[in-house]
């Protein structure tokens, strides 16, 4: 059958509305900042990284990397961290008082991109779109311990959520990054399948399906209220 090209339009029409939304959303998150607390009551900001973030963000990367396993960190160019700030997704910092980024967090927005993670649950067309990778993170080893990472990934799902129209959560972990995996499988992320990436090193592709935790949590919910 040919395809109805009142209902492609309509289809078109309800994307850029939700784009639309979605940048307003991004937008208004840029001005929150959240405070925590870490070991000894140190004092951190989470928030969104602007421009200006971009060069304490490499360095941070770079010092990341230098003091890492090289098969359990991999690095990103300049570019594709500075097309994160506000095209391509976002990222969070964790300062300190003094206004120093002790770690990062960026999450990336695959789209119809061959990156998409998103392939490998079989998604399709317009499903892609609604993939959020949990992509880089990184803390700068004076200030480990303060669950600074687990900190900045549980405000990205909430900024995510808050924006809406991600549905699928995913990215990829070091299979001995026993660390990392904890706190992904922590905050719900499962372990899709195991693989070649990065130009050959192995990876547990990690994944959540927002949707289905909703469900589920309705079912325990109505379970619960039966058994009173």
């Amino acid at each position: 059958a040919a395809a109805d090209p009142v209902a492609h339009g309509v289809a078109d029409q309800q994307k850029k509305i939700r784009l639309k939304k979605q940048e307003t959303k991004m937008r208004e998150s840029a001005e929150k900042t959240v405070v925590i607390h870490g070991k000894d009551g140190q004092e951190f900001q989470i928030k969104r990284a602007v421009y200006s973030d971009v060069e304490e963000i490499m360095e941070v990367m770079e010092k990341v990397k230098a003091d890492t396993k090289p098969e359990w960190f991999v690095s990103d160019e300049r570019e594709y961290v500075e097309e994160h700030i506000e095209k391509s997704g976002f990222i969070l910092v964790a300062k300190t008082k003094d206004d120093k980024t002790a770690g990062f967090f960026m999450i990336d927005f695959p789209g119809q991109d061959s990156r998409n993670l998103g392939f490998h649950l079989e998604l399709k067309g317009e499903e892609l779109n609604h993939v959020a990778h949990m992509d880089s993170a990184a803390v700068l080893a004076d200030f480990r311990g303060n669950h600074l990472q687990e900190e900045l990934m549980r405000r990205g799902e909430e900024l995510l959520n808050e924006m809406g129209g991600y549905r699928y959560r995913m990215c990829t972990v070091c299979p001995e990054n026993r660390y990392s995996l904890y706190n992904l499988q922590k905050r719900g992320y499962m372990i899709l399948m195991t693989a070649e990436k990065y130009g050959g090193l192995q990876r547990h592709i990690m994944y959540k399906d927002i949707e289905k935790i909703v469900e589920q949590e309705v079912q325990i919910g109505l379970q619960s209220q039966s058994q009173m």
